[in-house]
């Protein structure tokens, strides 16, 4: 999305938002006010009770009310400090914005209405021939793709002959050479877009042109009837050379040898196992699984289909060889409560996702009061007539237009603002230059109308407008909270060693401890060698132990640490310092020794306890903060209102 698109869509969220306000009504009154920061019941509410169900001891109320203002000032200092205009903030936001706004933009009923299309669809079949186009062929658009799926379909509707089309043109491989055919097909296991025209065109006539993720799609509909379910089999193959018809029945003899014992009481599945052809069917006995008419080649699902539980079938020839198959079971189309789950979550995962969203949008656009333009198309139009294709040049003039192309609530477009989306493409005359421009169009419209029924989303819905809050908020309560505690402590050495020192007391051990250096060799010589060049070397400590120094001079087969390890928390120290039994050692350094190290009792500064004394040190500069935080900005709280609603 661009930055005007991301700018858009902030305002208007911040507008939506300070309009919802102004309608607040008695029901959800304003409770607490933090600087110029007004509080809803809702909000309150909604984190108090997240705020105890994540606890394992409930916070009482009056404890909850002062952790909520110290959160609410420190979300305001992040303001003030302008953190919510970063490109990070706006970044997250708009990301975090549009997953939230997901689900709330999908309407039940056309879901609802999905999942019933599709189980009527699962219920029959339809024989079919099929028609792909690639969206982009070579240097052609996607609007150049069009234009071409539309000149076929007009062929096949002049009496154009349907296979030698699909031959030539169609990029579904496996049914092009077959002039299209697809043979009977069933709904649920096909993209959307290709199942709605099969499904949806009448018997011996074309579809209109469907565009999928996988192209331009054109189908005929020859046949259809009734779905007969699925069935579950076992089957045995003698794979055939199709070049050699002496082969052909060499193994049509051996597969009637092995049918005739399947037929007088031989093991479908030992036979399987020992004789097919099938490398799986060998291990598994010749099973395979549930499958659908359409699954499997014509000829082996025409065969099965026609087959009853137990029954055999005569020997079937197919690309692959001869086969004969054993059905097991069969079963018809489950009822529509049992499967309603997994039809729908197919749908959230394809094309048809897309249209629950768009019926929303379309009510928002609605809503909103679209007015659409058609001057500007015309104006266009023109000017690519003019400049004789949609080329660079067309664009640049359309760019200069202020025409309105359309208005929604009160956002206006131009077709100035609809050409920084078109790409020059000098293909694209005429009837395809309409196209184009009326899909430029329509993007913007959608485009839009999202941006503005998710901003609207604060007013509409008190749950999404809670959790937009509180992602809002934690982002900048985090980032406001390291640059004033939590990097701030970690960075100030000098104020880190102050509060130490002024709390030294708090800090003791219960044993002893070894501070110093540990070298950690691959041999016990090399070893020797390093602690003699450290001890020898005269360099200062930093530079003697800097890693990179070590690797030039010793290579990876020594290396050295700075250590502070209590008596039994490190085996090494264990043993070197406090003379612990040698344990053995399962890495590659197993040689150590000690150097520039010694046992104390206590510790001696700031270092020797880091993350304890970075801890209070985090809490002093937090409360520090706050107190001045709570003398910067006016608190006010209707301690009255939120007893009333929560007690």
């Amino acid at each position: 999305m661009k930055k005007s698109s991301i700018a858009l869509t902030l305002s208007a969220l911040t507008l939506a938002t300070a309009s919802f306000a102004a309608k607040q009504t008695k029901k959800d009154p304003v409770v607490m006010t933090v600087g110029p920061q007004k509080v809803q019941l809702s909000e309150f509410e909604y984190l108090y009770k997240k705020n105890n169900d994540q606890q394992a001891s409930k916070t009482s109320l009056d404890d909850y009310i002062e952790m909520f203002v110290n959160y609410k000032l420190k979300v305001q200092a992040a303001k003030d400090a302008g953190l919510d205009t970063t490109a990070s903030y706006v970044s997250d936001m708009e990301k975090y914005t549009a997953e939230l706004a997901a689900p709330y933009m999908r309407s039940a009923i056309v879901d609802d209405s999905l999942v019933n299309v599709a189980y009527k669809h699962m219920k029959e079949m339809v024989l079919v021939d099929h028609i792909l186009l690639s969206p982009l062929e070579k240097n052609r658009t996607r609007a150049a793709q069009r234009a071409l799926a539309d000149s076929i379909r007009d062929a096949l509707l002049d009496g154009a002959d349907f296979a030698k089309l699909a031959e030539k043109y169609s990029v579904d491989r496996m049914t092009a050479a077959r002039g299209g055919d697809m043979g009977y097909i069933v709904g649920g296991v096909w993209p959307y877009v290709f199942e709605d025209l099969a499904f949806n065109t009448p018997v011996g006539e074309i579809s209109k042109i469907g565009e999928s993720t996988y192209g331009f799609h054109i189908v005929r509909v020859k046949d259809r009837k009734p779905n007969p379910g699925s069935i579950k089999t076992r089957h045995i193959l003698k794979s055939v050379d199709n070049q050699s018809d002496l082969n052909r029945d060499t193994q049509k003899n051996a597969i009637d040898s092995i049918l005739k014992l399947a037929r007088t009481g031989s093991d479908f599945r030992t036979l399987a196992s020992e004789n097919s052809d099938d490398p799986s069917g060998r291990k598994t006995g010749g099973d395979l699984p549930w499958f659908t008419t359409g699954q499997m080649v014509s000829e082996f699902n025409d065969a099965a289909f026609q087959l009853q539980p137990g029954q055999i079938s005569d020997p079937v020839l197919t690309r692959f060889g001869w086969h004969i198959i054993l059905c097991e079971d069969r079963k018809n189309i489950e009822p529509l409560d049992s499967i309603r789950a997994a039809i729908a979550d197919r749908i959230r995962s394809d094309e048809r996702s897309s249209m629950s969203v768009q019926r929303t949008i379309n009510d928002w656009k609605a809503k909103a009061g679209l007015k659409t333009n058609k001057n500007a198309i015309s104006e266009g139009l023109a000017i690519i007539n003019d400049a004789g294709s949609l080329s660079a040049e067309a664009i640049e003039r359309m760019k200069a237009s202020a025409t309105p192309a359309f208005r929604l609530g009160k956002d206006e477009i131009s077709l100035g603002n609809i050409a920084e989306s078109l790409s020059p493409d000098t293909e694209i005359t005429g009837k395809a230059a309409e196209s184009a421009l009326r899909f430029a169009v329509e993007n913007k419209i959608n485009e839009l109308a999202t941006q503005q029924y998710i901003a609207s989303l604060p007013q509409l819905q008190p749950a999404y407008r809670n959790l937009l809050n509180e992602y809002r908020d934690g982002m900048l309560l985090y980032e406001i909270s390291n640059r004033e505690a939590w990097d701030r402590a970690n960075a100030d050495s000098t104020g880190l060693q102050k509060f130490y020192e002024a709390h030294i007391g708090d800090y003791t051990w219960d044993r002893p401890h070894y501070k110093g250096y540990v070298i950690a060799a691959t041999t016990d010589s090399l070893a020797d060698v390093a602690l003699s060049y450290f001890k020898s070397s005269g360099l200062p400590i930093e530079q003697l132990t800097n890693p990179r120094n070590v690797r030039k001079r010793f290579g990876t087969d020594v290396k050295v640490e700075r250590i502070l390890a209590g008596k039994g928390d490190n085996p090494v120290i264990d043993n070197l310092a406090f003379g612990a039994p040698a344990k053995e050692i399962k890495n590659r350094w197993k040689f150590h020794r000690l150097f520039e190290g010694r046992v104390i009792d206590a510790p001696e500064d700031a270092r020797d306890v880091k993350g304890q004394v970075s801890l209070g040190f985090q809490q002093q500069l937090e409360s520090e903060w706050l107190e001045r935080l709570r003398k910067t900005y006016r608190i006010k709280i209707d301690r009255k209102a939120i007893r009333k609603a929560l007690e």
